[in-house]
């Protein structure tokens, strides 16, 4: 087993070792060494580092034409950019994907393999930066907080086609079923009751409507990031970026992606506020929840379980759900169904039963423990009682001894301290004082 070999660079902080045979250099090294959180690497979404490799492209381009970087360069940096979006060198993004800042480590391993990789098409070693700098080159008129921004939301445009193509698929899937249950009759349910009958095809075209209004919303909603902040640099500002860079790059970004990008720094300043983010995001999320009425799982097991729950509702003997019992499910002796839903069916019943014990059982306990709460405080006012009458009957044979009439009357028509205590508590006044702790 040959020994690894390492080549050293340097940045700001000092020197390291990088592995010789890497495309990436000193920064994403040093973003390896410091965060170790979701130990899911950016080499495993793709999406991604095609789209920083479309906002590279669109730079460098951008930066051609206005004469800040000479044709040589220009050349190799698109070649290297090209090879990326056609899916190589990927393995060389090995940067944790939950990190600091605004994404810097990110950015700088896209500049990095992408200038090492031109330094190759160029004919020179990598990590020889002499003849193309990962920072003023592949970065120039840039920063991560415009760049990182504008890799996200080509993204998800990306991704949001998928997932249109995903879900116009499966609305053909309803659609289909629709048309085949067409006659079969179900009860209509509300609010986990039965309602009123209506066919199972009327309830799979539901699905399907709600599934193309989503679509419609995610259309919409995908063309608000449509207005990116490339040239607006660290603060929106464009410092460090060539005049007219801005609208340049966002023309440049929409010829190589079809997309219509727009600047969102016409103004001089600023950034495309991240709350448009979230709305789109909030159409996949409502997608899972019309569709399923599942929202912790958006996929068709939910619709599975609500179509599941239906087969032994009390109205609905007889219905679809049972009659296809007999279409290739197994049945026992009694002509039950013997399938797997039948088992999960038992399985609940014997939960919901546990669960209703173990209520029952805690029930009683609270009860017992009551009881006794309260034979012990009646305990505790007999034993009162009892020594109020014997303190009143000391006091008697004293009032007898000397003569005292009027003591001897009060002390027999004094309440008993029992009655004084119920007394008490109907008033209102002892509830705090005397009710038990924890009831």
């Amino acid at each position: 087993m040959s020994e690894q070999k390492f080549r050293i660079e340097s940045d700001l902080l000092g020197e390291l070792k990088v592995p010789a045979d890497v495309l990436y250099g000193v920064q994403t090294q040093r973003g390896i060494n410091n965060y170790h959180i979701s130990r899911k690497t950016m080499s495993m979404y793709p999406d991604f580092i095609k789209a920083i490799a479309y906002v590279k492209l669109a730079a460098v381009q951008t930066n051609h034409t206005l004469g800040v970087i000479n044709d040589e360069i220009a050349g190799a940096i698109s070649q290297a950019c090209r090879e990326l979006i056609d899916g190589q060198w990927h393995d060389n993004f090995p940067i944790d994907m939950m990190q600091g800042g605004a994404g810097t480590s990110v950015n700088m391993n896209a500049n990095e393999v992408i200038a090492n990789r031109a330094l190759e098409i160029m004919g020179h070693e990598k990590g020889d930066y002499q003849y193309c700098l990962p920072n003023d080159h592949c970065n120039c008129g840039q920063s991560t907080n415009d760049v990182y921004p504008t890799t996200i939301r080509l993204a998800i445009i990306h991704m949001n086609k998928s997932l249109i193509a995903a879900l116009t698929g499966l609305i053909s899937a309803f659609r289909y079923k629709g048309d085949e249950f067409k006659d079969c009759i179900k009860m209509g349910r509300t609010q986990l009751q039965d309602a009123v009958p209506m066919t199972s095809g009327q309830e799979f075209n539901a699905y399907a409507n709600n599934l193309e209004e989503e679509i419609l919303n995610l259309e919409r909603n995908v063309k608000l990031l449509l207005e990116i902040n490339m040239g607006g640099t660290a603060i929106g500002t464009g410092l460090n970026a060539v005049p007219g860079f801005a609208k340049l790059c966002a023309a440049n970004l929409s010829k190589l992606t079809g997309e219509a990008f727009v600047s969102a720094n016409r103004s001089g300043g600023g950034y495309p506020r991240h709350r448009r983010l979230r709305q789109l995001l909030v159409g996949p999320e409502a997608t899972g929840r019309e569709a399923v009425e599942d929202l912790q799982r958006p996929t068709t097991d939910g619709l599975w379980s609500a179509l599941r729950s239906q087969r032994d509702q009390p109205a609905a003997k007889g219905s679809w759900l049972k009659h296809h019992a007999g279409q290739g499910e197994p049945r026992d002796s009694r002509g039950r169904q013997s399938s797997m839903l039948q088992g999960d069916r038992q399985r609940h019943d014997r939960q919901l039963c546990r669960r209703s014990r173990t209520v029952a059982a805690e029930r009683d306990g609270a009860r017992h423990h009551g009881v006794a709460l309260r034979e012990s405080h009646l305990a505790e006012e007999r034993h009162r009682d009892a020594h109020g009458r014997v303190r009143a009957g000391h006091h008697r044979q004293q009032g007898a001894l000397h003569g005292d009439g009027e003591e001897l009357h009060r002390h027999r028509d004094r309440p008993e301290p029992l009655h004084r205590l119920q007394d008490f508590h109907q008033s209102g006044q002892g509830g705090a004082r005397h009710q038990p702790l924890g009831l």
